[in-house]
């Protein structure tokens, strides 16, 4: 019975979900779900306007600020039409995401009006995360490249309109020691690829 109301709570949209959450014990511990996947349609958010990029901010403020990350597997962030997050939210949301154990990172931050630049200090500090298996980024920056333990544990990698040298992303690729696929597309600044260890059962496409 108990799965039947997990079920049924994860159809709501993300906000009728976290108003039930806030009523109802049994839906208290569905809203503690593994996957956390924020997008316009998710918060019933109309496009393009400066009033949808601060009531986006605003709910993924408030209910981040409300979860614990306990349990989590998945963070998605997808901003179609919505132009105006700042790099300080979008930072402290990968911040959260990352420092709660997740293993599915999906980011697509085409909504900015310039490129975002994907923290991977956050990845290499003390707060960094090594248990990520699926990374995927779209409209975004990506270097330059440290050391990167986190890596050794990805298994599939997948980059679309990143901004990315050869040199960036062959020295990524050195730790990928994991990576089973990769995907490349319109990577733009992506002219040379040497990869300098062999990533074993790797397929790309560009």
């Amino acid at each position: 019975m108990q799965d039947i109301l997990y079920h049924l709570h994860s159809l709501l949209p993300l906000r009728d979900a976290a108003r039930a959450a806030c009523v109802s014990h049994v839906f208290l511990n569905s809203w503690r779900c593994p996957n956390l996947c924020f997008s316009m349609e998710a918060l019933r958010l109309k496009a393009h306007s400066d009033k949808t990029s601060r009531d986006f901010t605003k709910t993924v403020d408030h209910i981040l600020k409300r979860h614990s990350g306990i349990g989590m597997k998945t963070f998605q962030l997808t901003m179609y039409g919505c132009y105006n997050i700042h790099s300080c939210h979008l930072d402290s949301w990968l911040h959260f995401a990352l420092t709660s154990g997740i293993e599915q990172l999906i980011l697509v931050t085409n909504s900015m009006r310039s490129k975002y630049n994907f923290p991977l200090s956050l990845l290499s500090g003390k707060s960094g995360n090594s248990s990520i298996r699926y990374l995927r980024l779209s409209f975004c920056t990506l270097g330059p490249t440290v050391r990167l333990e986190f890596f050794r544990s990805l298994k599939k990698l997948h980059l679309y309109y990143v901004i990315i040298s050869g040199d960036e992303l062959g020295c990524l690729l050195l730790y990928s020691v994991a990576l089973e696929q990769l995907e490349l597309a319109h990577c733009k600044e992506l002219v040379c690829l040497e990869i300098r260890y062999p990533v074993p059962c790797c397929s790309s496409a560009v």
